[in-house]
């Protein structure tokens, strides 16, 4: 185990259960083939998948290479987009993507039977809250590191359980 800096790039589908209803016996495939365009995504900008959890897949990139994981978040919108196309005419689900940065653990954890490469921490935890928000959503450590390279909205700030103050 290690304290690290890492970019946490956290993506869900919004919409999944109406979607895996439409797809029926179809669902395993298309789940395949998403693991494999997300994986194509990330690892084609840097970064390194660390678990699928069900339709969510959470993935890190080293410090300072926020600009990449932004580049990610965008190929991976357009990806799921095109994966969708033609399957399920007229379904509305989208896949939703946060970023966040800072320290975190990064080790191996778990069970001896299922021992396998995790990140947790503050930012991890951040990426998830974000992930709440339609789109590509972006911490303001991220923003920051970023600068004008690519547009951004601000939004309004998100309260959190564990902090008094709200996550901007």
């Amino acid at each position: 185990m290690r304290r690290v800096l890492r970019v946490i790039l956290f993506c869900d589908i919004s919409g999944f259960m109406r979607l895996a209803g439409s797809l029926g016996d179809r669902l395993p495939e298309f789940m395949q083939e998403f693991y494999d365009a997300v994986g194509d995504a990330v690892v084609g900008c840097g970064g390194t998948l660390i678990k699928y959890i069900g339709d969510a897949v959470l993935s890190v990139f080293p410090g300072g290479r926020e600009a990449d994981a932004v580049r990610c978040a965008l190929r991976l919108r357009g990806g799921f987009t095109a994966l969708l196309h033609g399957r399920t005419p007229g379904d509305t689900a989208r896949l939703e993507v946060a970023i966040s940065s800072g320290d975190v653990v990064q080790g191996t954890f778990g069970h001896p039977s299922l021992r396998t490469e995790d990140v947790m921490g503050e930012a991890v935890a951040h990426a998830a809250v974000l992930n709440r928000t339609p789109g590509i959503v972006i911490s303001a450590e991220v923003k920051n590191a970023i600068g004008s390279t690519f547009q951004t909205l601000e939004l309004p700030p998100l309260a959190v359980k564990w902090g008094a103050e709200p996550l901007q």
